[in-house]
């Protein structure tokens, strides 16, 4: 996970200030927190660990379109 649940509630927070001083302020504290390097390195090492698990080649499915396919097996329509 890149952003742990306190750090998605304060980007969520300050991105949504209204005060373009707090804004300028929040844009240093995510840059500060998650930086380029930090985030690419995170992503690297994702990936190669996705790489690195047995298995095959699967295709992404969004979670939204399994709801569908799982609430039409237990309630048809």
């Amino acid at each position: 996970m890149l952003l742990g649940n306190d750090s998605r509630v304060e980007v969520i927070r300050v991105l949504g200030a209204p005060d373009k001083r707090v804004r300028a302020k929040s844009r240093a504290w995510v840059q500060g927190h998650h930086s380029f390097e930090v985030t690419k390195t995170a992503v690297v090492k994702a990936v190669e660990a996705a790489l690195a698990r047995p298995g095959t080649a699967a295709r992404a499915t969004h979670p939204q379109a399994a709801m569908k396919a799982f609430a039409a097996k237990i309630r048809p329509v």
